[in-house]
């Protein structure tokens, strides 16, 4: 029932007035598992920052769903803490269209569901769904608490000029002696494993890559490591959660030619192997 107000029901036979059946019959209303306010996403409550909200999981009512509006690369922090019961809290939050982004467990610790500084894809709604462990199969029930809490944009202390970009983004770009490098920032998770690719789309380029921290202070550096005198930073674990650089840059050694130009494209993945 998407809003209050009079309905109808209205019980009949198959075939209705042509129909040839006849008998007495049973009519009952139930209310279904799970229903009620904010637990369906059709009856969401929204759900705004700093704000802690209380309520109950059970068997009948084992999920319940918020929504909140973020914009692209904000980060925001949502927090679901056991108040009561035996409760085994899980966290989800999922897109507009109901697909889960990430969801979390234990990470609260003592069977509380943490998700920390999640990187908003883009600008929009969202959803958060308080649930259990195993949700419709789970046997824990009882009370809990829920903040949602936003740090801003990950990126607002990174000069506008910079594109920012994501795992799994390839970028085609060019070097030459008015250009001889190449920024971009990205946001990364400590102990995110990533590997970072430049190779050479035409031109004489020699790629050279070098992953900066956010003060854009050297991490790593690789000049040939990819075969043909392409560049590759591979598996590598990032140290902290925040903004990392990437450099595209050529070749400045005192040996060959430190002048290369050319085109290139540059591959940022997350790696899981």
């Amino acid at each position: 029932i998407e809003e209050s107000g009079l309905y109808i029901i209205e019980a009949s036979r198959y075939g209705q007035s042509t129909g040839t059946t006849t008998g007495s019959f049973v009519l009952t209303i139930e209310t279904a598992a799970n229903s009620e306010v904010h637990n369906s996403a059709q009856a969401s409550m929204k759900k705004s920052y700093g704000h802690t909200v209380e309520n109950t999981l059970s068997d009948d009512q084992y999920e319940q769903f918020y929504t909140f509006t973020a914009r692209e690369n904000d980060l925001v922090t949502v927090r679901m803490d056991r108040a009561g019961g035996r409760l085994d809290a899980l966290l989800v939050i999922a897109d507009s269209a109901l697909r889960p982004l990430i969801q979390d467990d234990d990470s609260g610790g003592g069977q509380n569901a943490l998700i920390e500084d999640f990187l908003i894809p883009s600008d929009g709604r969202y959803y958060i769904i308080a649930t259990r462990f195993d949700g419709r199969n789970g046997t824990t029930s009882g009370r809990y608490r829920l903040i949602l809490n936003s740090r801003g944009n990950a990126f607002d202390n990174v000069p506008p000029e910079i594109p920012r970009i994501r795992y799994g983004m390839t970028v085609t770009d060019n070097i030459d002696d008015a250009v001889p490098e190449r920024l971009y920032a990205f946001w990364g998770e400590a102990d995110d494993v990533i590997t970072i690719s430049m190779n050479r789309g035409d031109g004489d380029l020699d790629p050279m890559l070098l992953l900066l921290n956010n003060n854009q202070e050297r991490i790593v550096r690789d000049d040939d490591s990819g075969g043909n005198q392409n560049a590759l930073i591979e598996r590598y674990s990032l140290p902290y959660t925040g903004v990392y650089y990437i450099k595209a840059t050529r070749y400045d050694g005192t040996t060959g030619n430190p002048n290369t130009s050319g085109s290139f494209i540059l591959v940022l993945a997350q790696r899981f192997d």
